[in-house]
């Protein structure tokens, strides 16, 4: 037996995720911005967020297109 989930409601799924993604992020930050300081907070943010989005974008070799 097959189960079919419509593009609707995927789109639903999708963004109650990111809801809730969103207000992770809000509660992480906001704590990690207590422990150690707005300026070390955010540069520890935006590094992790940058590794991140490198490690995504040369993970699968046509991602990049070299020019």
């Amino acid at each position: 037996m097959k189960i079919s989930v419509s593009q609707e409601n995927l789109n639903t799924i999708f963004g109650i995720l990111a809801i809730l993604f969103w207000g992770t992020t809000i509660a992480f930050s906001r704590s990690l911005t207590e422990q150690l300081g707005p300026l070390t907070a955010a540069s520890w943010i935006y590094l992790l967020s940058g590794i991140w989005s490198c490690i995504y974008l040369f993970s699968e070799p046509g991602r990049v297109k070299k020019t």
